[in-house]
């Protein structure tokens, strides 16, 4: 067993006895600048797996272009040539049989998830910006962003040689990386260079690009899946596998060999994020019971009309509705929310959108996994270099959350000495400080783990250069279980939030709704009070029940585990992270968030007796306290080693007792001959304690 011990409202002691080259361009034509990469991959990045992955995932792709996939791109009339000129659709091969289709996620910021607050003159003093080595953010979208919009001053660069401008890829580009020209198209990370591709091949794209370093990129698109109204034909059609069901449309919440193909480039690259929009899905109800509509009927190998009633996306309750992607575990699924105009104050600030997908996944995981701003969100338009436009849909919530989730890597390379997060560390961040959303407490499948909550993050991140133990990246080894001690001065819950990335999982069948687990590593989250071994378990939910609220107990399902006691209570807790069975490949790594972002702490204690027969100890040492502007210090002593602390330190003046003010060099002088007249001092240990105080 592996043992971490971090007070959350002390830090002890003093004893004293009486006496990778940079990566190259990747091939395409690139526009903007040309700037080359300057970004190498980080330590643990396996570029060789990547690599090969990437041709494997070009070949697949090759693979899914039939000939039948040819004749319908050829296609110019029916309904198949309607689908061909809807400019939100590409048809990217064929699969069982079946036209797959791509579409993008929108239906026509800042302060909702607070990334206004992180940048220059914002109110953390962070300064954040984006600024970074090119190649580190990306976008995959419908086509090329325009990178002569005046928002990217030249800081947008088309990788892939994508041939034509797209109103949704500007759009979204603008949402990541906009420098703010107009203000309120400001985007969540404003000089940040970002690489932009179109969907064509993302798959290949992205791990070749994560060989290379990318650490973020952004996904506002999705299989097409279930209804879908075709704007250019005025019909409706209906994706579903009619083999499978005739009623509900089986790539809803499905782990797919898509979403295995996601979760090992994930795996491979464990310090890149894949942002992805978790559909505009729900409560899409077709053309109502008995309406006409086209769906694929594979007697054909054709479109087809219909007017079986078939169930609105998501059924009567608006769960299961998220298409395979949104379902990976390594990822960060996001929802849509309206806008928190003020920022977030109480659950009942969340307000759902009407679209945005829910879950479960089919085996029960939680996604999305948070919320943010997508309704009536203001960026760059196509109409010229100087338009804008506002455009609803998780496409807009998606790099919302991206784009602040840049900034966050960007403030742990500067609290950490240019060292680069793992994902699983800005994951664990981002829903470890997450304002609660939803009905009940906990997490729930329409709002995940909440609100994303970027500044609440990024104070966490920069206290970590204080307390290093509160964000842990750790490996877990076979048969171990490893430990991390904390202190609550009981003026809230303790959490404590867990997150892996787990090995790709088995692709489910293509059944409707199966339930087999796709979870390769199972870790445990615990949180133990040390005063009566009163336990904590994360919490769960019922994908039976998918409206139930959450509950304490034992997750089996997901990557994700938060755990936080039902009530405050001062004192230690263990947070003890273990494993079921065998793991896979010997060990796991992952990330551990404990504590609040803004405990007080001491540490550098010293102290010495004066050598002048006086009996006078002089005390000193460092106080951080980024949250309080005085605290409460206390000092005591032991004689036994730490056994117990009764020695008296009554006479201790200085910076002890209320009201200190937290900085360096902090000190104080106890009066050992007046607490113990005629006694020579002992060996002894000091300790020094700081609470919140007045």
């Amino acid at each position: 067993m592996t043992t971490q011990k971090f007070r959350r409202s002390l830090l002890i002691l003093a004893v004293l006895a009486a006496a990778l080259p940079a990566a190259a361009l990747l091939a395409g034509a690139a526009r903007g600048t040309g700037a080359p990469r300057t970004v190498a991959p980080a330590e643990g990045t396996r570029i060789g797996e990547l690599q090969a992955q990437a041709r494997d995932l070009a070949a697949g792709a090759a693979a899914r272009r039939t000939p039948r996939y040819r004749e319908l791109l050829a296609s110019t009339t029916g309904p198949q040539g309607a689908l061909n000129r809807d400019a939100s659709l590409l048809l990217v091969g064929t699969d069982r049989g079946r036209p797959l289709f791509l579409q993008t996620l929108n239906l026509v910021a800042a302060q909702t998830v607070g990334a206004d607050r992180l940048w220059p003159g914002g109110a953390t003093g962070l300064d954040l910006d984006g600024a970074n080595a090119a190649g580190d953010l990306a976008v995959w979208d419908a086509g090329a962003a325009m990178v002569g919009h005046q928002e990217f001053g030249g800081r947008t660069v088309v990788r892939d040689g994508a041939p034509s401008v797209h109103y949704h890829a500007t759009h979204v580009a603008g949402t990541l990386n906009a420098a703010g020209v107009d203000p309120l198209a400001h985007g969540m990370s404003p000089a940040a260079w970002l690489d932009s591709y179109d969907w064509t091949d993302d798959e290949s794209e992205m791990a070749a690009a994560a060989a290379q370093g990318l650490l973020v990129s952004n996904h506002s698109y999705s299989f097409v899946a279930g209804w879908y109204y075709n704007s250019t034909q005025s019909a409706w059609y209906w994706y579903g596998d009619v083999a499978v069901s005739q009623t509900e449309d089986p790539g809803f919440g499905i782990y797919s060999s898509y979403s295995q193909q996601w979760d090992q480039t994930a795996h491979d690259a464990p310090h890149y994020l894949i942002v992805c929009a978790a559909g505009n899905d729900r409560a899409n109800y077709g053309p109502g019971p008995g309406g006409l509509h086209y769906y694929w009927d594979p007697g054909l190998d054709d479109w087809a009309q219909s007017t079986t009633t078939r169930e609105q996306d998501g059924g009567a309750d608006g769960f299961d509705c998220i298409p395979y992607r949104g379902t990976c575990k390594n990822i960060l699924t996001v929802g849509a929310i309206l806008d928190v105009p003020g920022g977030w104050t109480q659950p009942a600030d969340v307000v759902m959108s009407s679209f945005s997908s829910w879950g479960p996944t089919d085996d029960g995981r939680i996604k999305p996994d948070l919320v943010a701003n997508g309704v009536g969100l203001y960026s760059c338009g196509t109409a010229s270099n100087t338009s804008y436009a506002s455009y609803n849909g998780t496409s807009m919530a998606s790099p919302n959350a991206a784009g602040s989730l840049h900034l966050l890597a960007q403030q742990w390379r500067d609290v950490h000495g240019g060292q680069t997060a793992r994902s699983a560390t800005l994951k664990a961040v981002a829903i470890h400080t997450a304002n609660e959303a939803g009905a009940g407490p906990g997490p729930d499948y329409a709002h995940g783990w909440g609100l994303l909550d970027a500044e609440a993050a990024g104070l966490l991140i920069a206290g970590d250069l204080a307390f290093p133990s509160r964000i842990t990246e750790a490996t877990l080894a076979q048969g171990e279980a490893d430990t991390l001690v904390i202190w609550s001065n009981g003026d809230g819950p303790v959490s404590a939030t867990l997150v892996w990335n787990d090995p790709a999982g088995p692709a489910q069948p293509w059944v409707l709704n199966p339930t087999q687990s796709v979870l390769v590593n199972d870790l445990d989250l615990r949180v133990e009070r040390v005063s009566d071994a009163q336990v904590t378990r994360p919490w769960t939910l019922d994908p039976a029940t998918p409206g139930a609220w959450a509950v304490r107990g034992d997750n089996v399902r997901d990557n994700v585990e938060k755990a936080q006691t039902a009530a405050a209570q001062a004192g230690a807790y263990r947070i003890i992270v273990r494993h079921k069975g065998t793991l896979s490949g010997g060990s796991q790594a992952y990330t551990l968030v404990a504590g609040s972002p803004e405990p007080p702490a001491v540490s550098n204690v010293t102290f010495a007796q004066r050598d002048d027969g006086s009996g006078l100890v002089d005390i000193a040492y460092d106080l951080a306290d980024p949250d309080s502007p005085a605290v409460s210090v206390t000092i005591e002593a032991s004689d036994d080693g730490g056994a117990t602390w009764d020695l008296a330190v009554n006479s201790a003046t200085g910076h002890v007792g209320s009201g200190v003010a937290a900085g360096a060099a902090r000190s104080a002088v106890w009066n050992f001959g007046a607490d113990h007249p005629g006694v020579v001092l002992p060996a002894v240990v000091i300790r020094v304690t700081a609470d919140d105080g007045p």
